[in-house]
């Protein structure tokens, strides 16, 4: 972080507790999410394909940690996305 790189959080989020303590701990401008396809999850993405629907479950669950809202986290890492790949709206 102090590079000024981004950190990307994948669906181990929701479950795993080292992913889980740094979704709490990093700034909201440096997160990005991911699915990490085609590695397959454990936690209640058990069973499944790893497909970028699963992003909203990654965003509800750094949400949840962070005490913010779905949208807040939505909009957070949309906006760090677009930095990173200089994309404007």
């Amino acid at each position: 972080m102090n590079a000024g790189y981004f950190i990307s959080l994948t669906p181990e989020v929701a479950y795993r507790e080292r992913d889980r303590d740094l979704a709490r701990m990093l700034p909201a401008n440096r997160i990005l999410v991911e699915t990490d396809g085609p590695w397959p999850y454990g936690g209640q993405f058990a069973g499944r394909l790893t497909e970028p629907a699963m992003i909203k479950d990654v965003v509800a669950a750094i949400a949840h940690l962070r005490c913010a809202t779905f949208e807040e986290i939505a909009a957070a890492t949309t906006a760090n996305a677009r930095a990173l790949f200089g994309i404007r709206e």
